[in-house]
């Protein structure tokens, strides 16, 4: 699949408002994929299909899971937010074309994360979380730090995906392990900058995606909009 099919695929798949998003999405891959020297043609194309399930019904996203375990990571067990970015790589694998081990990886787990993420799985979570009609408290910080230090970014990322509860399910282990991942010598600096922040949030706030943000309750009752805006 080049990337005029994914292009085609998806704007067929998806409301105006969806494919807005997936189109500011590749723009922040294909910016980020340029900036640390990855392939923009793959940041592009996994950029360009990594919603490319979301619009589908619960049970259509089970039978697909139902139909491939082998490429199901898990499948139904795992907290419903990510079922859309499993089935999208299912999909993409079985019934469009792509064999491209990497960006069917970045794909499916732009949500959550994993152990052990490629550059490109990272440019992609990045990339969905700070697309340009983001504007969750805290993105423009993102922003500048995904420009400064990939791995830094991706410790503030998850740090704030860890450990919430979204509709009554927790974020899963895969958040945890892929935090754990984020603890090396090169973001040390970074998470004491984080640490005093931890056990301040009073709320948890999730968007569409299933990413879970913290802030205070005061901040919380100002960005009461952020709730509103991000349930799409």
């Amino acid at each position: 699949m080049n990337l005029k099919q994914a292009k085609e695929l998806v704007r067929s798949r998806l409301s105006d408002k969806r494919y807005e998003h997936t189109i500011n999405v590749k723009k922040m891959a294909v910016k980020l994929a340029k900036h640390y020297g990855a392939d923009e043609e793959q940041a592009a194309l996994a950029a360009l299909l990594h919603d490319a399930a979301k619009e589908i019904s619960k049970d259509e996203m089970c039978a697909i899971m139902q139909a491939h375990p082998e490429y199901a990571e898990g499948g139904e067990a795992r907290p419903t937010p990510v079922w859309h970015g499993v089935c999208a790589s299912i999909l993409a694998r079985t019934e469009w074309g792509v064999t491209d081990e990497a960006v069917l990886s970045a794909i499916a787990c732009h949500t959550a994360g994993k152990p052990g993420m490629t550059q490109l799985d990272k440019i992609l979570y990045l990339a969905d979380m700070t697309s340009a009609e983001r504007d969750w408290p805290g993105v423009e910080k993102l922003r500048k730090l995904e420009l400064k230090d990939l791995d830094a970014a991706m410790l503030a990322a998850l740090k704030q995906t860890n450990d919430f509860v979204l509709s009554g399910q927790t974020a899963g282990p895969h958040v945890k392990s892929c935090l754990r991942g984020y603890s090396g010598p090169q973001c040390t600096e970074w998470g004491k900058r984080l640490k005093p922040l931890q056990g301040r949030a009073a709320k948890p706030i999730a968007d569409s995606a299933g990413r879970c943000y913290t802030m205070t309750y005061d901040r919380f009752c100002r960005e009461l909009r952020f709730l509103q805006h991000r349930e799409s």
